[in-house]
């Protein structure tokens, strides 16, 4: 409201200054304040205060002698509205510019820019506004678009349609013995008489849009009572039908070059839409959302009429029916409860994936793989392993192996290095993917040094037939990193590298840790190593290699 204010008051002040009307104060000096207020709500808040900002600048110039940049500006204004989607000043915008246009003697421009600002007028359902315009140009406009009211009247329409409407909805009031059944029975009566197929019962509460019921063929309807998302719904197309206090219809949506952008229409392709507000007393009460996904034009002057009824009954009857401190208290429950769902699935997929790609999947749905270079890569495997599982029952197996892996996992935590898999006995780590390739080098050699440990402390005391050592083999260069598949996740890493750390692990001993060439050169300075010579690797030819003996 304040923004309206300094907007019209520097529209004012420049109507003022054009009459050379006598003022205590300079007109230019007042304009120059309430554009200076419009300017801080602008730097705020951009999308709701822009707009207003930038047809105030434009008119503040035209009042200067240098005032070639005002087009210009009305232009950004005009782009600005469009984006943000509001209406109303994208019309005001272009009557001023086509107003100024006329005065100059430019009637192509003054024609282009009153026609365009004459339709948004009229889709903003300034019908009023539109005459008016056609008065003061008859000039411009040959004819008028305001196309005469159809004799029959929302009453005659009403009284041909089905009594039963009424009934059912009146019932519905009458009878419910508790808030959720009478938002089922209302939605059922809207899907019935609407020919919807798919549609929601959005609720305002305070400055909060909450769902109370839903309806899809599937499950048909039911209450419920939860935030919206861009997932189940389009918000930008219910924020705008909110604003302007004005129900849209729209018929095949994603084919339209303004909508066709929008993550909802291009998941679910409506063939009908109508966002319908509810209106109380001349505020927004809540929301109607309806689909038909198998026709277009469902939603005609017939089912508005329809739906004008129904809306009454909505608005009264949910006024009535519930409190809202009781929805916001049903709200809080299930927002706590979808919190504590949610840190839950968060743990498990930390367990499964790194930070980074769960911040990706979370962020697009999906994650891509990718290219890093300087990763180390440990592979371990347990000697003597199958040897003992031939004797332990399998509790007495998974139990061994079990401690061992999440000794191992605790250990990767600790130098923040990524476990990737583990298949049988073998596992497998990495670091690098997010870090220092010389500092995760070092970690997972400390790493490396910390699981051997682990071994050796488990068999104190073990006879040494029932023994497990494990040969762990480690080399750094660049790897492919990413999720397979698309129902359980798995996050893995390819590449050559991995490989060779196979290889590594495969030519190492019991109980030692042995290293690349590339792995040694990173780490060398703060790690005692001795010198195995060229030895074989499968399939890779003669490969330095080295045992790690200790820190430095």
């Amino acid at each position: 409201e304040f923004a309206e204010f300094n907007l019209y008051g520097v529209l004012i002040c420049s109507a003022v200054n054009d009459l050379e009307m006598p003022t205590k104060k300079n007109p230019r000096k007042l304009a120059k304040k309430h554009l200076a207020k419009l300017k801080t709500w602008k730097k705020l808040c951009p999308e709701n205060f822009e707009p207003q900002y930038l047809i105030a600048s434009a008119v503040y110039t035209s009042m200067s002698k240098n005032n070639s940049s005002v087009n210009a500006l009305f232009e950004k204004a005009i782009a600005c509205s469009e984006k943000y989607r509001f209406i109303n000043y994208k019309a005001l915008a272009g009557e001023l510019a086509g107003r100024r246009q006329h005065k100059v003697g430019n009637r192509i421009m003054s024609q282009t820019y009153l026609n365009n600002a004459r339709s948004d007028y009229q889709r903003w359902g300034a019908i009023a506004k539109v005459k008016q315009l056609e008065s003061s140009f008859e000039d411009i406009f040959s004819t008028s678009i305001i196309k005469q009211k159809s004799q029959t009247t929302d009453e005659s329409l009403v009284a041909g349609m089905d009594l039963n409407l009424v009934l059912q909805a009146n019932q519905a009031v009458k009878s419910a013995k508790d808030v959720d059944s009478l938002i089922v029975q209302l939605m059922n009566v809207i899907i019935k008489y609407s020919n919807a197929d798919n549609g929601y019962l959005l609720v305002k509460n305070k400055s909060e849009l909450i769902i109370t019921a839903g309806y899809t063929i599937a499950s048909g309807a039911e209450s419920l009572t939860e935030y919206p998302d861009n997932e189940i719904l389009p918000l930008s197309i219910i924020k705008y039908v909110i604003r302007l206090k004005k129900l849209l219809i729209l018929n095949n949506p994603s084919q339209i070059a303004e909508y066709s952008n929008n993550r909802y229409f291009k998941n679910n392709h409506p063939k009908s839409l109508i966002c319908y507000p509810i209106l109380k007393q001349g505020d927004v009460f809540g929301v109607l959302f309806l689909e038909n996904h198998q026709h277009e034009g469902v939603f005609n002057e017939k089912k508005i009429s329809i739906l004008n009824l129904i809306s009454a009954q909505v608005a009264v009857s949910l006024d009535n029916a519930f409190l809202y401190e009781n929805l916001e208290k049903k709200v809080l429950e299930r927002t706590e409860k979808i919190q504590t769902e949610k840190g839950i699935v968060d743990a498990m997929l930390e367990n499964i994936l790194p930070k980074a790609s769960i911040n990706e999947l979370k962020r697009t749905g999906k994650t891509t793989a990718r290219k890093f270079e300087g990763v180390t890569v440990l592979m371990a495997d347990i000697k003597g392993f199958t040897k003992i599982s031939e004797v332990l029952s399998p509790e007495e197996l998974i139990a061994k192996i079990d401690f061992y892996f999440r000794s191992f996992d605790m250990i990767m935590e600790k130098y923040k290095l990524e476990k990737i898999k583990t298949i049988g006995d073998a596992y497998m780590a990495a670091g690098g993917l997010m870090g220092n390739i010389n500092e995760s080098a070092i970690n997972m050699v400390l790493a490396a040094l910390e699981m051997q440990e682990c071994m050796y402390k488990e068999n104190i005391g073990v006879a040494d037939a029932d023994k497990l050592e494990m040969r762990i083999g480690l080399n750094t260069g660049i790897v492919i990193a990413g999720v397979v598949g698309i129902k359980k996740y798995q996050y893995d890493i390819w590449g050559d590298t991995v490989n060779i750390a196979a290889r590594m692990e495969q030519q190492s001993e019991p109980g030692r840790i042995n290293v690349s060439l590339e792995t040694y050169s990173l780490t060398n300075n703060l790690v005692n190593y001795t010198y195995r010579g060229e030895i074989e690797g499968k399939n890779k030819g003669l490969m330095r290699m080295y045992f790690v003996e200790s820190i430095k």
